[in-house]
């Protein structure tokens, strides 16, 4: 049986027969093919949390830059206001990132946020094989940066982004599956655990008090699965991946065939921290769930909005903590090669 799975221009959604279903992501499409219905989605304006306890004096903590120059999601200003209140109400100073990657533009900044970039937003095919989304120079400014004390958020969502972002990631020892990582049978998100260790004791989901503590978290369909490359850097493990996941390889994204070759991720990782020399790196491999979107007729929330998410919004915090060294917020002990 064929089933074909398509993408609307906010959002991931998979056709069954004559129904239409969407999950929304932090990336931006168009369609690939005609859908059997539109969904509406969009982003969740009226999410706007308190921060009651915040880490930093309004306007006066860590400088975050958040790409905008590489086609990404966060060049939306509707998607960029969203992510930087956040982060503003936790002290942070947040701006756009609008040109390439370099020492000069780095210079100043604390941590790099880059979520989902691409080499070119026309590219509406996202065919094999990957166009790079950075350059060379790009990539060795990153990483030189990085090992020199800086502290990069890297969210690589499904195909093509893992593709797309590849070259950076392998600079700190993370290989992605350019794929979809799905329970094929349910098309569920995934729900990350203490009781089972697929959500990790790590200092980022410890926390430094009870407050911070992260009991759960979820990702919503369609992420991507990565690990350390053998004879890397370690990775400290955030979320680890079980029982049933399946990373599919299409040619094209969102266009599936029980010829579509498939991999096994059980035990790859969809979210890990590194600490390459006096850096430090958290890599997430789906974007939605440091998200507050709206799917289908009724608006059904998508990401840190969604109330089986309660703890996202926390992860997140404590991951930003983490990266820009927040006093309490030491290196990670647990590790995995």
């Amino acid at each position: 049986m064929r089933q074909a799975l398509r993408n609307s221009r906010f959002g991931k959604c998979h056709a069954v027969g004559r129904r239409a279903i969407c999950c929304l992501t932090v990336a931006s499409a168009p369609f690939l093919a005609p859908a059997p219905t539109r969904a509406q989605e969009g982003v969740d304006g009226a999410f706007r949390p308190t921060i009651a306890r915040p880490e930093y004096p309004a306007g006066q903590g860590p400088l975050v830059l958040v790409d905008r120059a590489h086609h990404t999601f966060h060049a939306g200003a509707q998607q960029f206001d969203q992510f930087a209140r956040l982060l503003r109400g936790d002290g942070y100073r947040v701006r756009g990132l609008e040109e390439r990657f370099s020492a000069k533009a780095l210079a100043g900044a604390d941590v790099l946020v880059i979520v989902n970039a691409v080499a070119s937003r026309e590219d509406e095919e996202w065919s094999l094989p990957p166009s790079p989304a950075f350059t060379t120079d790009e990539v060795g400014a990153v990483g030189q940066w990085v090992e020199r004390g800086g502290s990069l958020l890297l969210i690589a969502d499904h195909m093509p982004f893992p593709g797309a972002m590849d070259a950076l990631a392998r600079v700190f020892g993370i290989e992605f599956l350019n794929g979809f990582a799905i329970v094929w049978q349910d098309w569920d998100p995934l729900v990350f655990h203490r009781a089972d260790a697929s959500l990790a004791s790590h200092p980022v989901t410890d926390g430094r008090r009870a407050a911070e503590r992260v009991e759960h978290a979820v990702t919503f369909v369609s992420g991507s699965a990565f690990r350390a490359l053998e004879g890397a850097r370690c990775a400290s493990p955030l979320l680890v991946l079980g029982r049933g996941v399946v990373s599919y390889q299409p040619e094209r994204a969102w266009q599936f065939t029980d010829a579509t070759p498939r991999v096994p991720v059980e035990g790859w990782l969809q979210g890990a921290t590194l600490e390459p020399r006096r850096g430090r790196v958290a890599v997430f491999g789906e974007a939605a769930m440091f998200a507050a979107q709206l799917t289908g007729a009724k608006g059904e929330p998508v990401g840190m909005n969604s109330l089986r998410a309660s703890y996202n919004l926390q992860l997140l915090r404590n991951v930003l903590h983490w990266l820009s060294r927040a006093p309490g917020y030491g290196r990670a002990a647990i590790r995995r090669c």
